[in-house]
């Protein structure tokens, strides 16, 4: 067999200023402008619309804030700050959000009591904890101040301070329940992680179109990476990277011969080789054209992970064709998967169920393509 080593067809690599990634390689600079006719870079390179794959910003990323908004759309925004205005949860500097467009709005680090507060019924929840203790508060929620949220039930209102929240699940879902497919999405610096119908970059901001939420204009610096993005101006194209699970991690991107955070990769056993490492949050995708028949590799957790772990979902165009739960500790797995007619083959790294994306570290060790 003429196997071909997979890392030099691979189209993902460390980021400079901004990376744009291309359908036929990769080219650096920085992002002058963003259209639907094309794309500028400050060394002059340019691609028509409907190749760039994705954009990835070196920016330093700050720390998550202590409150997670989960939409209707799958998508989670992070803040510090937010509160509540009418049907609206209102947001520094944007737009705020439709309250029926909101699953819940959770306090961080993840709680697993409050996330598992039954979500519906005609009233709003506000799970609280005095001295370690849960209990839900029901009501209406009519607005907020600096103390906290305000509620009224049955016509006695109540004020529940912000120091006691840990989660808030509004009952007006309406329509917006249905989920939304979106075909790109958006991840910030802080955390957050947008499902988009439309994106356009001109004059150091992005122009977002968000599902359930409306336009958000937000500073250059603020994104760091986008998915699934077809053109710059139209509409955006089939949603090839998206998993089924919601991942807050925005995870640095793949790393050629060691591991997503740096260090050898070395699989649990103590296999090692040339290949990739990955983390929760990354997406790996490989264009094939149907020149390719088949994929091999050693799939595994990377030995330094000690709990967690991580689920490899592959996709054959658009198809399902492998989903490896790797947990800390456990054996690498042969991978083959048959390619024959294969336009595009995607890899994406999703939390271990339970984990929350802890221990989220993969190690691709040898990929190889067979023709």
């Amino acid at each position: 067999m003429n196997w071909v080593p997979l890392l030099c067809c691979l189209a993902l690599g460390a980021a400079h200023a901004a990376e744009g990634v291309f359908a036929d390689g990769v080219r650096h600079g920085e992002l002058l402008d963003w259209s639907a006719e094309s794309t500028v870079w400050q060394d002059g390179s340019g691609a028509a619309p409907g190749r760039l794959r994705s954009v990835t910003w070196a920016d330093p990323r700050t720390e998550p804030g202590p409150w997670r908004i989960a939409l209707v759309s799958g998508g989670e925004f992070r803040t510090d700050r937010w509160r509540l205005e009418g049907d609206r949860i209102a947001l520094a500097r944007l737009p705020g959000i439709p309250i029926d467009g909101v699953v819940g709005v959770f306090r961080e680090p993840p709680d697993p009591v409050s996330e598992k507060v039954v979500i519906g019924g005609d009233t709003d929840q506000v799970v609280i904890s005095a001295g370690g203790a849960r209990s839900t508060v029901k009501g209406i929620l009519t607005g907020s101040d600096e103390q906290g949220l305000t509620l009224d039930a049955d016509g006695t209102r109540s004020v529940v301070t912000w120091t006691s929240i840990v989660a808030v699940i509004p009952a007006r879902l309406g329509t917006a329940q249905k989920p939304v497919t979106a075909p790109g999405w958006i991840d910030l610096v802080e955390g957050s992680r947008l499902p988009v119908k439309r994106l356009h970059f001109s004059q150091g901001t992005w122009q977002a179109e968000v599902p359930g939420w409306g336009r958000l204009d937000l500073p250059g610096h603020s994104l760091i990476r986008l998915r699934a993005i077809s053109a710059g101006g139209g509409p955006l194209g089939a949603p090839t990277t998206v998993g089924s699970t919601a991942v807050a991690v925005v995870a640095p991107p793949p790393r050629e011969n060691a591991l997503a955070i740096g260090g050898p990769l070395v699989l649990v056993g103590g296999r090692t080789g040339p290949g990739w490492g990955l983390a929760v949050g990354q997406v790996l995708r490989w264009r094939l054209d149907g020149k390719w028949s088949a994929l091999s590799a050693q799939l595994g957790i990377a030995a330094v992970v000690v709990a967690g772990g991580a689920t490899v979902v592959v996709r054959k165009d658009d198809t399902e064709v492998g989903r490896y739960g790797l947990a800390a500790g456990t054996a690498p797995q042969a991978l083959s998967i048959d390619l024959r007619g294969a336009r595009e083959l995607t890899m994406l790294i999703d939390p271990l169920p339970g984990t929350a994306g802890a221990g989220g570290l993969v190690a691709l060790i040898e990929p190889e393509l067979e023709p």
